[in-house]
């Protein structure tokens, strides 16, 4: 969802600042950017289904 709202945030308005955050148990998108490589995350549990995927090839480059 990130990879879409700053693409168009940026479009709005080029200058802005975005920050992105994930929960402490669905951490594979920072853990696979501090690997350099997509590392697939594990069971979690949790009623959002946004964070029941792994990050893809598209959205780690």
């Amino acid at each position: 969802m990130l990879s879409g709202t700053a693409v168009a945030a940026k479009g709005a308005k080029p200058g802005i600042r975005m920050i992105a955050a994930e929960p402490a148990t669905t951490d594979d998108d920072a853990l696979s950017f501090a690997a350099d490589h997509i590392i697939p995350l594990d069971k979690t549990t949790t009623i959002a289904d946004g964070l029941r995927t792994s990050l893809g090839e598209r959205n780690f480059h």
